[in-house]
């Protein structure tokens, strides 16, 4: 069959899927999202292969959540009405379970795309930049996830807002766990110390917990108590 055949008969076979779901078009968004995309219908590939990718991540496929985010990012490129917010959360996404994949190469790049539609927005770009220091910690590339961090403290703001100091304490517990990886307890205790009195003065529980295992962590590789 010709390509253009091809795609005319995806395009009927999305048709009568989408028409068979009824109000359950969540339901058959892997299905649709397939059709649609290899028929070239951009606008629905776009919005079901997002949807798709969301179930399959949610349900830890992450191999066929990424299939799905790549469809609704090629989709995208022939979509002008798609906002950079958007194709920055697909990108996002599509890190995130690359990552779990074991991908890391792959996600480094696609969390690098998401930063490219991230512009004036410090709060998202650490967050983005902190997942691409997770993933080269995982790896092994502590060097290089240390410079990902201090990329990360030059956008905080010299303010004393809530924000900041939440920031600034993920990123503090972040370069902690850097050095605990490198087996540099003493390193590792003072970041982590920083990271536990910002978790404190903002009540962010999640770094808290992280700052509070890194501290136990070095005190015990030091042969000390921490009372």
């Amino acid at each position: 069959l010709s390509f253009k055949r091809r795609r005319e008969l995806h395009l009927r076979a999305g048709d009568v899927e989408e028409r068979a779901a009824g109000t359950d078009l969540d339901g058959a968004a892997d299905v649709l999202a397939l059709h649609f995309s290899l028929a070239h219908d951009h606008d629905r590939a776009w919005r079901y292969a997002r949807i798709a990718g969301d179930q399959a991540r949610d349900a830890y496929a992450n191999v066929n959540a990424a299939a799905h985010y790549e469809r609704a990012l090629v989709a995208a490129r022939r979509l002008e009405a798609v906002s950079d917010d958007d194709r920055a959360d697909v990108y996002k996404s599509l890190g995130d379970v690359l990552e779990r994949a074991g991908l890391f190469e792959e996600s480094l790049d696609a969390y690098k795309r998401a930063l490219g539609y991230v512009h004036d927005e410090p709060t998202r770009r650490i967050d983005l930049i902190l997942r691409r220091s997770l993933v080269r910690r995982r790896s092994g590339a502590y060097v290089a996830a240390l410079r990902e961090v201090s990329q990360g403290l030059q956008l905080i703001d010299a303010d004393a807002s809530d924000q900041t100091i939440r920031l600034r304490g993920r990123l503090t517990a972040e370069r902690g766990a850097i050095r605990s990886c490198q087996q540099r307890p003493r390193e590792a205790l003072q970041h982590a110390e920083q990271a536990e009195a910002d978790a404190r003065a903002v009540n962010d529980v999640e770094t808290l917990g992280h700052a509070l295992d890194l501290i136990d962590w070095a005190h015990r590789m030091m042969g000390s108590t921490n009372e």
